[in-house]
């Protein structure tokens, strides 16, 4: 038996359904909604409890076919594109999700990111960026140039466009009371396996020398014979 979070976050039990193959996630099990609260507006209780139900939905997901997508994007030569998941096979594609275009805070993690790009790829691993916004806003954003404005500039990866929120909702990253994707990283590795997804309050994942360590690790288990461990 599995476990699911309902929305009131309880625990209840469920058959657990058998996956077979790598099928688009509209196929296989959906992960319920997690409701966040702001650090601002929730007590230390349910924070916890919002973290363990984060867990509880993270640990279904990983070791598992990393959920199928299929969304605009856009391209470092700005290039307005699909992407799906089967672009990304034979490399490790680590995804930063973030709530929004045009923030600040955002610019400047995002900007960060770009900036080690050039080190992802020599590990054989593409960067991608994936927020809520649409595909157009993304471009409007990477050509506001000031980053103390709030804008970006010109960047090296790709962002992606999850309009219809169903890739964020499929990774258990979506914050369902925005609409908005919560910070967070999901690291799939060359065979298309989800090894790992967390929020940013659970990990440093918005560190591109965090998540590159992270996927070296993954990397060296893979020829240690170790699986998932890191």
């Amino acid at each position: 038996m599995s476990l699911k979070i309902s929305c009131n976050g309880t625990l209840a039990k469920r058959p657990t359904e058998t996956v077979v193959g790598h099928q688009p996630v509209s196929k296989r099990t959906k992960p319920e909604p997690i409701f966040y609260n702001t650090p601002d507006t929730c007590s230390t209780h349910q924070r916890q409890q919002r973290r363990r139900q984060q867990q509880t939905l993270f640990e279904q997901l990983i070791n598992r076919p990393a959920p199928y997508f299929s969304v605009p994007a856009v391209a470092h030569s700005g290039l307005i594109y699909t992407a799906n998941l089967a672009h990304f096979a034979n490399r490790y594609l680590a995804i930063i999700f973030y709530p929004s275009d045009f923030s600040p805070t955002a610019a400047t993690r995002i900007a960060h990111f770009s900036d080690s790009c050039a080190q992802f790829s020599a590990q054989t691993c593409t960067l991608v960026f994936c927020s809520t916004d649409s595909e157009f806003a993304h471009i409007n954003w990477r050509q506001k140039i000031k980053r103390d404005c709030g804008g970006i500039g010109p960047i090296d990866a790709t962002m992606l466009s999850d309009r219809t929120r169903g890739m964020a909702r499929d990774y258990g990253v979506l914050c369902e009371e925005t609409g908005q994707a919560a910070w967070a990283l999901a690291v799939v590795d060359s065979k298309q396996v989800l090894r790992f997804v967390a929020a940013d309050e659970d990990t440093n994942c918005c560190s591109a020398d965090e998540v590159l360590r992270l996927v070296r690790a993954l990397k060296q288990s893979d020829i240690d014979g170790r699986g998932s461990q890191v």
